[in-house]
Protein backbone atom coordinates (compact mmCIF):
# COMPACT_ATOMS: atom_id res chain seq x y z
CA UNK A 1 0.00 0.00 0.00
CA UNK A 2 1.03 3.64 -0.37
CA UNK A 3 3.18 5.49 2.08
CA UNK A 4 1.64 8.81 3.16
CA UNK A 5 4.88 10.44 4.31
CA UNK A 6 5.89 14.03 3.66
CA UNK A 7 7.36 14.21 0.15
CA UNK A 8 8.52 17.81 -0.17
CA UNK A 9 12.16 16.88 0.38
CA UNK A 10 12.06 13.75 -1.77
CA UNK A 11 13.48 13.70 -5.27
CA UNK A 12 11.68 12.07 -8.20
CA UNK A 13 13.85 9.00 -7.93
CA UNK A 14 13.03 8.66 -4.21
CA UNK A 15 9.32 9.07 -4.90
CA UNK A 16 9.45 6.32 -7.53
CA UNK A 17 11.26 4.07 -5.07
CA UNK A 18 8.09 4.11 -2.93
CA UNK A 19 6.32 2.29 -5.78
CA UNK A 20 8.97 0.19 -7.43
CA UNK A 21 10.83 -0.78 -4.23
CA UNK A 22 13.83 -1.12 -6.53
CA UNK A 23 16.34 1.67 -7.29
CA UNK A 24 17.47 0.01 -10.52
CA UNK A 25 13.87 -0.04 -11.85
CA UNK A 26 13.33 3.56 -10.73
CA UNK A 27 16.43 4.67 -12.64
CA UNK A 28 15.19 2.90 -15.78
CA UNK A 29 11.81 4.61 -15.43
CA UNK A 30 13.41 8.05 -15.09
CA UNK A 31 15.60 7.32 -18.11
CA UNK A 32 12.57 6.19 -20.14
CA UNK A 33 10.52 9.20 -19.05
CA UNK A 34 13.22 11.70 -19.99
CA UNK A 35 13.78 9.98 -23.33
CA UNK A 36 10.06 9.98 -24.24
CA UNK A 37 8.93 13.10 -22.39
CA UNK A 38 7.56 14.77 -25.52
CA UNK A 39 5.21 11.83 -26.25
CA UNK A 40 4.09 11.38 -22.66
CA UNK A 41 3.41 15.06 -21.99
CA UNK A 42 1.75 15.96 -25.31
CA UNK A 43 -1.87 16.28 -24.17
CA UNK A 44 -3.04 18.02 -27.34
CA UNK A 45 -2.04 15.17 -29.64
CA UNK A 46 -2.31 12.30 -27.19
CA UNK A 47 -2.06 8.60 -28.03
CA UNK A 48 -2.37 6.37 -24.96
CA UNK A 49 -1.40 3.24 -26.92
CA UNK A 50 1.95 4.73 -27.93
CA UNK A 51 2.56 5.88 -24.36
CA UNK A 52 1.80 2.42 -22.95
CA UNK A 53 4.18 0.79 -25.44
CA UNK A 54 7.12 2.85 -24.20
CA UNK A 55 6.16 2.82 -20.52
CA UNK A 56 8.24 0.33 -18.50
CA UNK A 57 6.44 -2.64 -17.00
CA UNK A 58 6.72 -2.81 -13.20
CA UNK A 59 5.34 -6.11 -11.94
CA UNK A 60 5.01 -5.00 -8.33
CA UNK A 61 2.47 -2.36 -9.34
CA UNK A 62 0.04 -5.09 -10.40
CA UNK A 63 -1.02 -5.46 -6.78
CA UNK A 64 -1.71 -1.78 -6.24
CA UNK A 65 -5.35 -0.79 -5.91
CA UNK A 66 -6.71 1.73 -8.38
CA UNK A 67 -7.43 4.27 -5.65
CA UNK A 68 -3.73 4.68 -4.99
CA UNK A 69 -3.74 7.26 -7.82
CA UNK A 70 -6.03 9.45 -5.72
CA UNK A 71 -3.53 9.31 -2.87
CA UNK A 72 -0.80 10.39 -5.27
CA UNK A 73 -2.81 13.48 -6.20
CA UNK A 74 -3.48 14.32 -2.55
CA UNK A 75 0.25 14.25 -1.80
CA UNK A 76 0.71 17.14 -4.26
CA UNK A 77 3.62 15.53 -6.03
CA UNK A 78 4.97 17.04 -9.27
CA UNK A 79 2.17 16.88 -11.85
CA UNK A 80 4.29 15.31 -14.61
CA UNK A 81 5.37 12.57 -12.23
CA UNK A 82 1.77 11.93 -11.13
CA UNK A 83 0.74 11.54 -14.77
CA UNK A 84 3.62 9.17 -15.45
CA UNK A 85 2.81 7.06 -12.39
CA UNK A 86 -0.71 6.74 -13.80
CA UNK A 87 0.76 5.26 -16.99
CA UNK A 88 2.96 2.93 -14.94
CA UNK A 89 -0.13 1.72 -13.11
CA UNK A 90 -2.06 1.08 -16.34
CA UNK A 91 0.93 -0.63 -17.95
CA UNK A 92 1.30 -2.99 -15.00
CA UNK A 93 -2.41 -3.83 -14.99
CA UNK A 94 -2.33 -4.78 -18.68
CA UNK A 95 0.34 -7.38 -18.03
CA UNK A 96 3.88 -8.00 -19.21
CA UNK A 97 2.67 -8.97 -22.67
CA UNK A 98 -0.37 -6.73 -23.13
CA UNK A 99 -3.04 -6.85 -25.84
CA UNK A 100 -4.47 -3.63 -27.28
CA UNK A 101 -7.85 -4.10 -29.00
CA UNK A 102 -8.97 -1.50 -31.55
CA UNK A 103 -12.69 -1.68 -32.39
CA UNK A 104 -14.01 -0.39 -35.70
CA UNK A 105 -17.28 1.55 -35.75
CA UNK A 106 -19.38 -1.31 -37.22
CA UNK A 107 -18.27 -3.53 -34.31
CA UNK A 108 -19.16 -0.83 -31.78
CA UNK A 109 -22.55 -0.31 -33.43
CA UNK A 110 -23.17 -4.07 -33.40
CA UNK A 111 -22.30 -4.43 -29.70
CA UNK A 112 -24.48 -1.44 -28.79
CA UNK A 113 -27.49 -2.95 -30.57
CA UNK A 114 -27.19 -6.28 -28.75
CA UNK A 115 -28.73 -6.87 -25.36
CA UNK A 116 -27.89 -9.28 -22.55
CA UNK A 117 -30.73 -9.69 -20.09
CA UNK A 118 -28.46 -11.27 -17.49
CA UNK A 119 -24.73 -11.82 -17.06
CA UNK A 120 -23.20 -15.28 -17.55
CA UNK A 121 -22.42 -17.35 -14.46
CA UNK A 122 -18.81 -17.69 -15.56
CA UNK A 123 -16.43 -14.95 -16.57
CA UNK A 124 -15.84 -14.91 -20.36
CA UNK A 125 -12.29 -16.02 -21.21
CA UNK A 126 -11.47 -12.65 -22.77
CA UNK A 127 -12.03 -10.91 -19.42
CA UNK A 128 -10.04 -13.32 -17.27
CA UNK A 129 -6.79 -11.40 -17.59
CA UNK A 130 -8.26 -7.97 -18.09
CA UNK A 131 -9.23 -6.09 -21.24
CA UNK A 132 -8.11 -2.99 -23.10
CA UNK A 133 -10.41 -1.73 -25.85
CA UNK A 134 -10.33 1.49 -27.81
CA UNK A 135 -12.59 2.93 -30.47
CA UNK A 136 -10.62 3.13 -33.71
CA UNK A 137 -12.30 6.29 -34.98
CA UNK A 138 -15.03 7.33 -32.55
CA UNK A 139 -16.56 6.56 -29.15
CA UNK A 140 -18.22 3.59 -27.44
CA UNK A 141 -20.96 5.65 -25.80
CA UNK A 142 -21.35 9.17 -24.38
CA UNK A 143 -17.79 10.57 -24.52
CA UNK A 144 -15.95 7.33 -23.63
CA UNK A 145 -13.41 6.18 -26.22
CA UNK A 146 -11.26 3.75 -24.19
CA UNK A 147 -12.09 1.16 -21.54
CA UNK A 148 -9.56 -0.65 -19.35
CA UNK A 149 -10.91 -3.51 -17.26
CA UNK A 150 -8.50 -5.33 -15.01
CA UNK A 151 -8.70 -7.98 -12.35
CA UNK A 152 -7.14 -6.76 -9.14
CA UNK A 153 -4.43 -8.92 -7.63
CA UNK A 154 -4.89 -9.02 -3.85
CA UNK A 155 -2.15 -7.48 -1.76
CA UNK A 156 -0.88 -8.69 1.58
CA UNK A 157 -3.71 -6.96 3.44
CA UNK A 158 -6.46 -8.06 1.05
CA UNK A 159 -8.61 -11.16 1.40
CA UNK A 160 -10.86 -10.54 -1.58
CA UNK A 161 -9.53 -12.06 -4.80
CA UNK A 162 -12.30 -11.32 -7.29
CA UNK A 163 -12.36 -7.53 -7.29
CA UNK A 164 -11.78 -5.75 -10.57
CA UNK A 165 -11.52 -2.16 -11.66
CA UNK A 166 -12.83 -0.15 -14.61
CA UNK A 167 -11.03 2.86 -16.01
CA UNK A 168 -13.02 4.86 -18.55
CA UNK A 169 -10.97 7.23 -20.70
CA UNK A 170 -12.78 10.22 -22.21
CA UNK A 171 -12.18 12.09 -25.45
CA UNK A 172 -10.69 15.03 -23.55
CA UNK A 173 -8.00 12.64 -22.16
CA UNK A 174 -9.41 12.70 -18.64
CA UNK A 175 -10.55 9.48 -17.01
CA UNK A 176 -12.86 8.16 -14.31
CA UNK A 177 -12.50 4.94 -12.37
CA UNK A 178 -14.26 2.61 -10.00
CA UNK A 179 -14.01 -0.97 -8.80
CA UNK A 180 -16.45 -3.75 -7.97
CA UNK A 181 -16.64 -7.48 -7.17
CA UNK A 182 -17.22 -10.08 -9.91
CA UNK A 183 -19.28 -12.34 -7.65
CA UNK A 184 -21.93 -9.59 -7.35
CA UNK A 185 -22.30 -9.43 -11.13
CA UNK A 186 -21.98 -12.96 -12.51
CA UNK A 187 -25.36 -14.58 -12.95
CA UNK A 188 -27.32 -11.46 -12.07
CA UNK A 189 -29.85 -9.65 -14.24
CA UNK A 190 -28.61 -6.57 -16.08
CA UNK A 191 -31.23 -4.47 -14.30
CA UNK A 192 -29.70 -5.52 -10.96
CA UNK A 193 -26.65 -3.37 -11.70
CA UNK A 194 -28.54 -0.62 -9.88
CA UNK A 195 -27.87 -2.51 -6.65
CA UNK A 196 -24.16 -3.17 -7.27
CA UNK A 197 -21.59 -1.43 -5.07
CA UNK A 198 -19.43 0.63 -7.41
CA UNK A 199 -16.68 1.61 -5.01
CA UNK A 200 -16.18 5.35 -4.84
CA UNK A 201 -19.38 6.13 -6.76
CA UNK A 202 -22.66 7.02 -5.09
CA UNK A 203 -24.98 9.02 -7.35
CA UNK A 204 -26.79 7.44 -10.30
CA UNK A 205 -25.13 9.96 -12.58
CA UNK A 206 -21.65 8.80 -11.51
CA UNK A 207 -22.55 5.11 -11.68
CA UNK A 208 -24.29 5.17 -15.09
CA UNK A 209 -21.15 5.20 -17.30
CA UNK A 210 -19.72 2.21 -15.41
CA UNK A 211 -22.96 0.25 -15.88
CA UNK A 212 -22.78 0.95 -19.61
CA UNK A 213 -19.10 -0.02 -19.71
CA UNK A 214 -19.76 -3.31 -17.90
CA UNK A 215 -22.51 -4.29 -20.30
CA UNK A 216 -20.38 -3.24 -23.28
CA UNK A 217 -17.33 -5.26 -22.11
CA UNK A 218 -19.33 -8.40 -21.34
CA UNK A 219 -21.30 -8.18 -24.60
CA UNK A 220 -18.09 -7.64 -26.58
CA UNK A 221 -16.39 -10.59 -24.87
CA UNK A 222 -19.41 -12.84 -25.47
CA UNK A 223 -19.85 -11.94 -29.14
CA UNK A 224 -16.12 -12.40 -29.80
CA UNK A 225 -16.28 -15.94 -28.35
CA UNK A 226 -19.77 -16.81 -29.63
CA UNK A 227 -20.39 -19.47 -32.24
CA UNK A 228 -21.03 -17.92 -35.65
CA UNK A 229 -19.58 -14.59 -34.45
CA UNK A 230 -19.86 -11.75 -36.99
CA UNK A 231 -16.47 -10.37 -35.92
CA UNK A 232 -13.06 -10.82 -37.53
CA UNK A 233 -9.85 -10.23 -35.59
CA UNK A 234 -6.66 -9.17 -37.35
CA UNK A 235 -3.27 -8.47 -35.85
CA UNK A 236 -2.35 -4.87 -36.55
CA UNK A 237 1.07 -5.23 -34.97
CA UNK A 238 3.54 -5.89 -37.79
CA UNK A 239 6.35 -6.92 -35.46
CA UNK A 240 7.60 -10.34 -36.55
CA UNK A 241 8.73 -11.21 -33.03
CA UNK A 242 5.10 -10.84 -31.92
CA UNK A 243 3.31 -12.54 -34.81
CA UNK A 244 5.66 -15.53 -35.15
CA UNK A 245 7.31 -15.97 -31.76
CA UNK A 246 4.70 -14.90 -29.19
CA UNK A 247 4.95 -18.07 -27.09
CA UNK A 248 8.74 -18.04 -27.26
CA UNK A 249 8.79 -14.41 -26.11
CA UNK A 250 6.45 -15.15 -23.19
CA UNK A 251 8.59 -18.13 -22.22
CA UNK A 252 11.67 -15.91 -22.14
CA UNK A 253 9.77 -13.37 -20.02
CA UNK A 254 10.20 -10.53 -22.50
CA UNK A 255 7.96 -7.46 -22.52
CA UNK A 256 5.84 -6.68 -25.55
CA UNK A 257 2.37 -6.16 -26.94
CA UNK A 258 -0.13 -7.43 -29.45
CA UNK A 259 -2.23 -4.90 -31.29
CA UNK A 260 -5.47 -6.27 -32.74
CA UNK A 261 -8.16 -4.64 -34.85
CA UNK A 262 -11.68 -6.09 -34.72
CA UNK A 263 -13.91 -5.84 -37.78
CA UNK A 264 -17.36 -7.05 -38.80
CA UNK A 265 -16.69 -9.74 -41.38
CA UNK A 266 -17.64 -9.10 -45.00
CA UNK A 267 -20.28 -11.85 -45.06
CA UNK A 268 -22.26 -10.21 -42.27
CA UNK A 269 -21.83 -6.61 -43.45
CA UNK A 270 -23.03 -7.54 -46.97
CA UNK A 271 -26.10 -9.40 -45.69
CA UNK A 272 -28.57 -6.55 -46.07
CA UNK A 273 -31.89 -7.98 -47.17
CA UNK A 274 -34.40 -5.42 -48.35
CA UNK A 275 -37.74 -5.29 -46.55
CA UNK A 276 -40.70 -5.81 -48.84
CA UNK A 277 -44.44 -5.50 -48.27
CA UNK A 278 -46.78 -8.19 -49.57
CA UNK A 279 -50.30 -7.77 -50.94
CA UNK A 280 -52.18 -10.48 -49.07
CA UNK A 281 -54.82 -9.50 -46.53
CA UNK A 282 -56.10 -11.32 -43.47
CA UNK A 283 -58.59 -9.65 -41.13
CA UNK A 284 -57.46 -6.15 -42.10
CA UNK A 285 -53.82 -7.13 -41.70
CA UNK A 286 -51.12 -7.01 -44.33
CA UNK A 287 -48.40 -9.61 -44.75
CA UNK A 288 -45.19 -7.70 -44.31
CA UNK A 289 -41.57 -8.74 -44.38
CA UNK A 290 -39.75 -7.48 -41.30
CA UNK A 291 -36.07 -7.57 -40.51
CA UNK A 292 -34.95 -9.24 -37.29
CA UNK A 293 -31.72 -7.69 -36.02
CA UNK A 294 -28.71 -9.87 -35.23
CA UNK A 295 -28.74 -11.07 -31.63
CA UNK A 296 -27.08 -13.40 -29.13
CA UNK A 297 -28.81 -16.56 -27.97
CA UNK A 298 -27.67 -18.81 -25.16
CA UNK A 299 -26.90 -22.30 -26.47
CA UNK A 300 -29.25 -25.05 -25.20
CA UNK A 301 -27.97 -26.82 -22.09
CA UNK A 302 -24.87 -24.58 -22.08
CA UNK A 303 -24.95 -21.94 -19.34
CA UNK A 304 -22.10 -19.79 -20.56
CA UNK A 305 -21.93 -20.48 -24.30
CA UNK A 306 -23.66 -18.33 -26.88
CA UNK A 307 -24.44 -18.40 -30.58
CA UNK A 308 -24.79 -15.29 -32.68
CA UNK A 309 -27.94 -15.29 -34.83
CA UNK A 310 -27.40 -13.21 -37.95
CA UNK A 311 -29.94 -10.64 -39.04
CA UNK A 312 -32.69 -12.19 -41.17
CA UNK A 313 -36.05 -11.33 -42.66
CA UNK A 314 -39.32 -12.99 -41.79
CA UNK A 315 -43.01 -12.40 -42.55
CA UNK A 316 -45.53 -11.10 -40.08
CA UNK A 317 -49.18 -10.09 -40.23
CA UNK A 318 -49.41 -6.46 -39.13
CA UNK A 319 -51.95 -3.64 -39.20
CA UNK A 320 -50.60 -0.62 -41.02
CA UNK A 321 -51.71 2.97 -40.65
CA UNK A 322 -54.14 4.29 -38.05
CA UNK A 323 -55.78 1.72 -35.81
CA UNK A 324 -59.45 1.97 -34.96
CA UNK A 325 -60.16 1.88 -31.22
CA UNK A 326 -63.75 1.61 -29.89
CA UNK A 327 -64.67 2.62 -26.35
CA UNK A 328 -67.86 1.35 -24.68
CA UNK A 329 -69.15 3.74 -22.04
CA UNK A 330 -71.70 2.71 -19.44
Amino acid sequence: MLHTMETKMLSKIEILDLYTFDREISLKIIESYEKNHSIVSNRDNFNLEEVLKITPYVEKLEKEHIFFIETVFKNKWPNDLVVYITYLFLRAKLGKFMTLNLLTQPVIDNVNTLFIDFFPNKLPDLLNNGLYIQSKNGIFFDDIERIILNKEKPGLDQVEDNRFSLILWKKDNSYIYSSMVYSTILGCFAEDLNDIDFEGKISNRDIEPFKKALIFCFTFAIILEAENTPTTVKDSNKSENVKKNKHLIEKKNVEGWIERTIYINKKTSSNKTKIQIGTLYKDDKILKQVKVAGHLRRKPHQENEYIYIESYTTTKWVIEGDKKVTYYLK
